[in-house]
């Protein structure tokens, strides 16, 4: 195994504008949260994270 290698394998790095249209949808729309972040391939609480981030 790889020192510092997740199961994963790398970091997926987003932009300030993914992020921001990610907080807009969830905003924006009557959708849950989790179902959001599931259609956009990222973890629930990232968006949570991202949310508060753009407060």
């Amino acid at each position: 195994m790889i020192k510092g290698a997740g199961i994963m394998g790398e970091r997926r790095v987003f932009t300030r504008e993914c992020k921001e249209r990610a907080v807009e949808l969830a905003l924006k729309t009557d959708r849950k949260q989790p179902e959001i972040a599931q259609e956009l391939g990222i973890n629930g609480n990232m968006l949570a994270r991202w949310k508060r981030e753009m407060k």
